[in-house]
């Protein structure tokens, strides 16, 4: 909770740094996992591999400079921005940066997404964890990959 609020306080600091955001987190990790620090190990969601640890830094670079790009074109009214910040939010799980606290850094910054723009957050409770879940799942199953990062497929 306390992460929630710093975010809904300073969403463009947290949507820009989200080592800072993982900090957060501090506490909650799985044992081993550095908070504040990227993946140093191969990673799989439901069996499927993830970019190598060596590729993340250089990932998480293109992720911020997309993002910026995406709340621009949001701002101007050229896109929509519920769609958008998903995308966000899958983009970041894609990289999957970290050891542990990925799919709550991923929500906190599609909300700190919406946030920067003055939206209201997109919240999901537990009622709807089995419906966002499914979501991601649809994704994967049509292959869906952003572009920067197909080139760092296992």
């Amino acid at each position: 909770m306390r992460a929630a609020c710093q975010v809904e306080v300073s969403p463009h600091y947290y949507l820009s740094k989200p080592l800072e955001l993982h900090k957060l987190f501090r506490g909650v990790l799985e044992i081993g996992v550095v908070a504040g620090q990227y993946r140093s190990s191969e990673a799989f969601v439901t069996n499927q591999p993830l970019p190598s640890p060596t590729a993340v830094p250089i990932l998480m670079e293109e992720w911020l400079a997309q993002v910026s790009r995406s709340l621009d074109v949001c701002k101007s009214g050229s896109a929509d921005a519920l769609q958008s910040a998903h995308i966000v939010h899958y983009e970041f799980l894609c990289i999957h940066p970290f050891g542990d606290g990925n799919g709550r850094c991923a929500r906190l910054l599609m909300n700190a997404f919406l946030g920067a723009l003055d939206l209201p957050w997109y919240i999901v409770d537990q009622d709807g964890k089995s419906e966002y879940l499914s979501t991601l799942r649809r994704y994967e199953n049509r292959d869906f990959r952003p572009k920067h990062l197909q080139h760092y497929a296992a």
